[in-house]
């Protein structure tokens, strides 16, 4: 088979989960060692060198963008016009949105439907908000057209799977759950000189609680800190709040909770992090805090896992399926229940352990080689449903 994927998420600096998935993905894929060829569209070099020799790939950069909306520019004309000349046997839009006009049987992942549950936030007038309107409504227009043109729809959960049925009025039956997992980097490292950098980076205490924020509310940044709030002084003393920031637009909101719940002296926020940085913190934290209010899957979760510390997350949504019986769920519109979830691990230490070795024996379920193989299986599918459609 000639596949192509729109891979740009690969070569992109921002962490996150399009760049996960579709990086591990890739190379999940070429560990199949398989014969079919694969065509990766990028718009910025790579310099892995296993990626540019590997005499299966064909990479294609494309023209650079006009300033603006590059990404409509690039999915609209430079694909559909590349695709036009590749003739690929399918394609796979890894990140939900690609182009109108395709001939090519396409498979289009939809990790989940927060874009139509979320709502404009049209609060204020400035030129990053309007881009930010202009693109999320364009990312829906994109997302409904793919979901009902697409051949299969790959997405990352049951639970999404039955929203994505719901929302989007899509068949089921062409709906295939693949769950993500965890990089291979994320696991217990003993080396306490090479976690000492980390530490000495940031100023780290001994002993905190590690949490990520976002611009999103689905993040529930408010719960988390009402919850921490309610924590007796003592707790918070021994075990200090440490927040990654993925995005830091409603920084100056978040900072101003902290003042009112008198949270000064016990929050410590880090701007975005090395994916080397992260598996550190998670190594280092006492342990990890994810109350969501929505979560198409929950990476963090099984990342957490992975490196051995104890989760604390939402029982909404995807997260008990991602979790399963190896975390502490709570409900995350109820601070008390994250209050009480975090002194219960922190006075009870057999429990402690527990949620520590339960959450390595979780992660070890999931893998990339078996996502790769997952969605292997789908490409072979769609082929054979569709072969000789794209000629």
């Amino acid at each position: 088979m000639k596949i192509a994927i729109e891979a740009r998420a690969l070569s992109h600096p921002q962490p996150g989960g399009f760049k996960s998935y579709t990086t591990n993905l890739i190379y999940g894929l070429l560990a199949l060692d398989g014969m079919d060829e694969y065509l990766l569209y990028l718009d910025r070099a790579v310099s892995d060198s296993k990626l540019v020799t590997d005499p299966r790939v064909r990479i294609d950069y494309g023209a650079h963008a006009p300033s603006g909306f590059g990404v409509i520019w690039r999915e609209q004309v430079f694909l559909p016009a590349s695709l036009g000349r590749s003739r690929p046997d399918l394609v796979h839009l890894p990140c939900g949105t690609g182009p109108f006009a395709c001939r090519a049987p396409l498979i289009v992942t939809l990790h989940d439907v927060i874009e139509f549950l979320e709502p404009y936030d049209l609060s204020s007038v400035s030129s990053e908000k309007l881009r930010r309107f202009l693109m999320k409504y364009y990312t829906r227009i994109i997302e409904k057209w793919l979901a009902r043109k697409a051949i299969q729809i790959i997405t990352v959960s049951d639970y999404s799977r039955r929203d994505i049925a719901r929302l989007l009025h899509v068949d089921a039956s062409k709906i295939t759950a693949i769950p993500n997992a965890q990089g291979d980097d994320f696991r217990v490292i003993d080396d306490q000189s090479y976690l000492r950098h980390t530490t000495e980076k940031f100023h780290l205490p001994a002993k905190f609680c590690l949490a990520m924020a976002s611009s999103s509310r689905r993040k529930n940044v408010q719960g988390l800190l009402e919850g921490y709030a309610r924590l007796p002084d003592e707790v918070r003393g021994h075990y200090p709040l440490v927040i990654i920031w993925t995005h830091q637009l409603h920084q100056e909101t978040t900072v101003q909770l902290v003042n009112t719940y008198k949270l000064e002296g016990s929050v410590k926020f880090l701007p975005r992090v090395s994916d080397e940085e992260l598996v550190s913190l998670y190594n280092l934290a006492s342990l990890f805090i994810m109350p969501s209010l929505y979560e198409g899957f929950g990476l963090p979760v099984l990342e957490a896992m992975a490196c051995g510390t104890p989760v604390i997350c939402s029982d909404r949504t995807s997260l008990p399926e991602v979790a399963g019986n190896a975390a502490l769920l709570v409900d995350p519109a109820h601070p008390e229940s994250i209050a009480s979830a975090i002194e219960d691990l922190m006075h009870d230490r057999e429990k402690y352990m527990h949620f520590s070795q339960a959450g390595l024996k979780r992660a070890a379920q999931f893998s990339w080689k078996q996502t790769a193989r997952l969605t292997y299986q789908v490409y072979q599918e769609v082929y054979e449903k569709t072969r000789g459609s794209s000629k």
